[in-house]
């Protein structure tokens, strides 16, 4: 792509003034705008300094065992290793099913059956909005009278 001699010199101006409109901006934040208004420069100063933080989001540095770990990495490891001191792996095999309340009597054991669940499908409000899985309750209320 070939470039014209005038837009060369259109970016050859733009990139003359942009330091010259940087600094008339940061100028302007450090003077007072009038007696109005005492409130408005610093504002405006306060978001000038925010914008200019290096780091948005996300973890801060961490320190461990004297070391400050700065890289993401580092600080997803670190975070994992405290996690897991703290979580402790339980086998659901080895959890004791008898209930902790003994005058609280154990649930009894649930039954799906095929009517049952034919009754709910039949009792969905069409108007309404869809479940997690996307499925409609207008299609799913149809469905059910054609699985009959």
């Amino acid at each position: 792509m070939k470039r014209s001699s005038s837009n060369l010199s259109v970016r050859s101006n733009v990139n003359n003034a942009r330091p010259i409109g940087s600094m008339h901006y940061v100028e302007d934040l450090f003077t007072p705008l009038d007696d109005h208004s005492q409130f408005g420069g610093k504002k405006k100063f306060y978001k000038f300094i925010k914008h200019k933080k290096s780091d948005y989001k996300g973890v801060a540095a961490l320190k461990v065992d004297g070391r400050l770990v700065n890289d993401s990495k580092g600080k997803a490891d670190v975070l994992n290793q405290h996690f897991q001191s703290v979580f402790t792996r339980t086998s659901v095999t080895s959890i004791n099913m008898t209930s902790p309340f003994p005058s609280v009597p154990m649930m009894p054991p649930i039954k799906v059956t095929v009517p049952g669940v034919l009754k709910l499908l039949k009792g969905l409000n069409p108007n309404k909005a869809c479940g997690p899985d996307n499925i409609g309750p207008r299609l799913l209320r149809e469905l059910s009278e054609v699985s009959k």
